[in-house]
């Protein structure tokens, strides 16, 4: 409880002085990032790219069943899990858009992070569009599904990605995580007079 108090704290002052930043009422001073900053942002990078990577690859062998949606709970819950997912990987990409906008701007520990993330954006947002997508699929707006199923990937439900789907949105954790830690520590923050 006391670290997801400090965790709370870290990144509620990450983003206020961001924030400031953005405004114009603050300047910043760049202190050099230490070394175990670098190592964790490349820690970071890989651990993200290899979960987005087989994320979407396990995504693209899932077989909605539209037919039963009505018959059956499973494939409701599938839907709404599929909405759950949808919502906060969709929230957790603006987590994307933030830190792309202010860490490559501060030292070589931000460039590393947003470099990351713009070689990962296009696969999110790919990610993101499948999904829209089977949304679309399974509340019959569009009639045909809209994932192209694999030929070497055996087809799965939607239920038998889950641990693949919370790996990934642990990333987003991580990342807050790492980018409070590295903004408290990277960036003093002084009211422009």
């Amino acid at each position: 409880m006391a670290q997801n108090k400090a965790l709370g704290l870290k990144v509620s002052i990450a983003l206020l002085a961001s924030i400031m930043i953005s405004l114009g009422s603050s300047s910043i001073i760049v202190i050099p990032a230490p070394t175990n900053h670098i190592k964790s942002v490349d820690a970071w990078c890989t651990s993200f790219t290899g979960h987005l990577s087989r994320t979407i690859q396990q995504f693209g062998s899932v077989r909605f069943n539209k037919t039963s949606q009505t018959t059956t709970a499973a494939p409701a819950k599938e839907s709404m899990r599929l909405a759950f997912d949808h919502r906060d990987l969709k929230i957790y990409s603006i987590l994307l858009d933030d830190v792309m906008n202010v860490a490559g701007n501060v030292t070589l520990v931000g460039a590393r992070i947003q470099s990351c993330i713009s070689r990962n954006k296009v696969g999110m947002s790919a990610l993101l569009g499948a999904m829209e997508l089977s949304k679309l699929y399974l509340n019959g707006t569009i009639p045909t599904h809209p994932v192209v199923i694999s030929s070497s990937a055996p087809i799965q439900t939607y239920k038998n990605i889950a641990t693949h789907m919370a790996a990934l949105k642990k990333q987003f954790k991580d990342l807050a995580l790492l980018y409070s830690n590295f903004f408290t520590a990277s960036v003093i923050v002084k009211p422009v007079h």
